[in-house]
Formats: structure tokens, sequence, C-alpha cells
């Protein structure tokens, strides 16, 4: 399970050449003890250095900056999808610029002036948002690579079925099982392709039953592409995606 927010500390850079904005910038965001870790650095160009050598989950970065500007930096940061959230903190508040940096891949467009606290309050709250939506991008991505792992390499035949009853992926031990390619049988009616005529009234019910969240654990008659009949034992795990069931289909040759 993901800790909470609440015991997250986001891992943050602030890039500003104006020395004395760095430190009250800073200084503010220091008051939220255990929230953050800031670092600082006035040379963008440092920054750079520093990004490659630490993992930082946020950038906050001015535009108008000796040698590099913030839009270069940007440009130097958003290199994949792995690349930490941007904040534009800028006193230059002109709209091309707001749009050429949210085009580039900045997550937020801030505008610095007025009230000081007002104007931190807010950039404190961008901070928070975009930290713990990369931190949760990350943790999602953790997870698809894992299952991606585990879905390809377990030694069972396994086929993921979409509440439209249409096969959305067939893992190597699948294809090897039935002897179908997984582009021959993509978007196709499952049942349709590896169910026996004879058992097809009992494998409609196991698939209603599966979408409408309850598992199946039997055994089975199942043929292949050649028309080969094979026992399997045979589990169903609805799984919910999006607020709506799919099936893990999962056979075992007995």
């Amino acid at each position: 399970m993901p800790p909470s927010t609440e015991e997250i500390q986001l891992s943050v850079l602030l890039v500003d050449d104006q020395e004395s904005f760095l430190e009250q910038e800073k200084l503010y965001l220091e008051r939220f003890k255990g929230k953050y870790e800031i670092d600082t650095v006035q040379n963008p160009k440092k920054a750079v250095e520093k990004i490659e050598n630490n993992k930082y989950e946020v950038i906050v970065s001015d535009y108008e900056m000796p040698e590099i500007n913030g839009l270069d930096l940007l440009e130097e940061v958003k290199t994949d999808k792995n690349s930490p959230a941007f904040i534009m903190f800028t006193g230059k508040g002109r709209e091309e610029v707001a749009m050429e940096a949210l085009n580039l891949g900045a997550d937020r467009y801030l505008k610095k002036g007025g009230d000081p606290q007002a104007q931190f309050n807010v950039l404190s709250e961008a901070i928070e948002q975009e930290g713990y939506h990369k931190i949760l991008e990350e943790e999602i991505m953790l997870h698809t690579k894992r299952y991606e792992e585990l879905f390809n390499e377990i030694p069972v035949a396994i086929a993921r079925v979409g509440p439209d009853v249409k096969v959305k992926e067939v893992n190597p031990q699948f294809q090897e099982l039935f002897g179908y390619k997984e582009e021959e049988i993509l978007e196709k009616d499952l049942d349709d392709h590896i169910v026996p005529e004879s058992r097809q009234e009992t494998a409609l019910k196991y698939t209603k039953k599966c979408l409408n969240g309850e598992r199946i654990n039997s055994k089975a008659l199942r043929e292949t592409k050649t028309g080969e009949k094979k026992e399997v034992e045979l589990v169903g795990i609805p799984v919910e995606v999006g607020g709506l069931e799919e099936i893990h289909g999962i056979y075992k040759k007995v």
C-alpha cells in the first residue's frame, strides 16, 4: 500500500537567479517542516547538473534568467515520463510564454507578485498537488511493469477479456497452449475461438458470473486453433478496471 500524503516528503528544487527572492521562497516553504526537502540553485545550468545527479519530484523555476531561460531548462528536464513535475513561477506573465511552457510539458504556470504569503500559498499547493501526482504516476508505472513481467513470465496461459467480452491481451503461454498468435485473437470473442460448440452455453454462464464479480474455478474442455481438445483447469478472476469488470481467464493443462 502506498504511503499517505502526510507521510511523503517531497524533494523540491527551486531555480531563480534572484538570490533574495530564492531565499524568501525557500524560507516560506521550510515552514512546512516534514513536507519538503528543499534544494536551491541560482544558475540554471547548474540546475541541469543537480537534476542529473539528484532525484526531485518537483522543479520550480523562474523564466527570465542568464545563459538559459526557464523554457530552455524545461526542455532539458522534460525528457521522458520519469521527469520531475515542472512549475514555471515567474514575474513575466506574457501569454505566449505561458502557452509555450505548457506546450513543452510544464505542469503549472504561476505568476509572481502581489502579497508574498498569498503567492507562496498558491505555490505550496501547486507543489503538493504536482508532487503527489508525480509519485502516484511512478507507483502506477512500477505496478504496471511488475504486472507485465508477471503476465508474460507466469507458467500458465492467461487471457484478459474486457467488459465487451472481447480479448484485450493474451500472454505467450496462452499462445503456446491454444496455437493462436495474439494478433489473431485480439478484439475477438474468446469463447468463439477456444470453447467447443457443445460447451458454449456453460462457458457463457461462466462469463456472465465473472462480469458480475464472481470468481470461477472449474475443470473445462477447451480446443486449440487446430481443433485439438484439451482438458484444462480454468480460473476466471473478475478485475475492476475503471469501474468496469474485466476477466482474467487462467488456463492450466491437466
